[in-house]
């Protein structure tokens, strides 16, 4: 099982790997597009850590919450129990982190622009 923070790092590069790709003149044209394509449809690294950020917030809010996750709403029941999915290495509470505190400041998943020319134009 991997943590919500190796998923993070693994998404943001993914997208890196794709642009990396898509420009890579030494490939043939029907890869580059395919990534193109891919691309068009692949969250930011910015979207992907406001994700991050979103769970955080959610379960800081769903604890503060009396009583059991059976007097919530039946849609909502789960909450409590779900780990978050993305890792916002700008949220520094602990109890949220599921990064080891070595790697928690690591440049992978600092902000990373969107890659420039031909595919910008497909955002």
């Amino acid at each position: 099982m991997t943590t919500a923070y190796e998923r993070t790092r693994s998404v943001i590069e993914t997208g890196g790997f794709l642009a990396r790709i898509s420009r890579d003149k030494t490939l043939p044209d029907y890869v580059r597009e395919q990534a193109r394509q891919l691309l068009r449809h692949y969250p930011t690294a910015e979207a992907v850590r406001l994700a991050g950020r979103c769970e955080a917030i959610r379960q800081d809010e769903v604890s503060k919450l009396s009583g059991s996750p059976k007097a919530l709403h039946p849609a909502l029941s789960t909450w409590p129990l779900l780990d978050p999915f993305f890792y916002d290495p700008t949220i520094h509470d602990a109890s949220h982190s599921s990064a080891p505190p070595a790697v928690a400041g690591s440049t992978a998943l600092q902000p990373s622009p969107r890659p420039e020319g031909d595919i910008g134009a497909l955002f």
